[in-house]
């Protein structure tokens, strides 16, 4: 009887033993599937880093180009315009050589003209100004937002509640 109750001991202790072992192997491939996955996504992390900030580089460049080209357009159109108003002055002048009213009204006129253009023109390159530092402004936020997230994915506790939402199985994180 006290042979078979050291037995049943004996049992006992190999099976927890066992058991402590499992749960140090467990425990042991747990830690090991998260420091992986950790890893996994560190460098994930980076790779997605130097690609936003090449996108980030690679915007600003276009939209700068964007830009350059538009004020350019524009100057050109302002210039064109000023050869026209000097154009339509040297025919009011042959026309009206002297002084009159009716001189006076039509450079008032192109006067008005170019600054209509002028003040168009302003508004329009002040616009593009706003337009692409709203742009800079939203490819910012984009790439913090995205490295933020990004972050999440490497942390402890992400790693951790990924293995508890997987019970047992370690291998969600392989």
């Amino acid at each position: 009887m006290q042979s078979l109750e050291f037995d049943r001991q004996k049992f006992n202790a190999e099976l927890d033993d066992m058991i402590a072992r499992k749960e140090i192997e467990r425990g042991s491939l747990i830690a090991q599937a998260i420091s992986d996955y950790q890893k996994t996504m560190a460098e994930c992390t980076i790779s997605i880093g130097k690609s936003l900030g090449m996108m980030n580089i690679e915007l600003r460049e276009r939209a700068t180009a964007l830009v350059e080209d538009k004020q350019k357009q524009y100057s050109a159109l302002q210039d064109a315009a000023m050869d026209k108003a000097a154009a339509q002055l040297e025919k009011i002048y042959t026309k009206f050589p002297e002084e009159s009213r009716a001189r006076s009204i039509m450079e008032n006129a192109v006067e008005k003209q170019l600054n209509n253009i002028i003040e168009t023109s302003d508004r329009f390159m002040r616009t593009i100004d706003e337009d692409f530092s709203k742009m800079m402004d939203s490819v910012q936020r984009i790439t913090e937002n995205t490295m933020n997230n990004a972050g999440q994915y490497i942390s402890p506790a992400f790693a951790n509640n990924a293995m508890l939402r997987g019970g047992n199985d370690t291998k969600l994180l392989k």
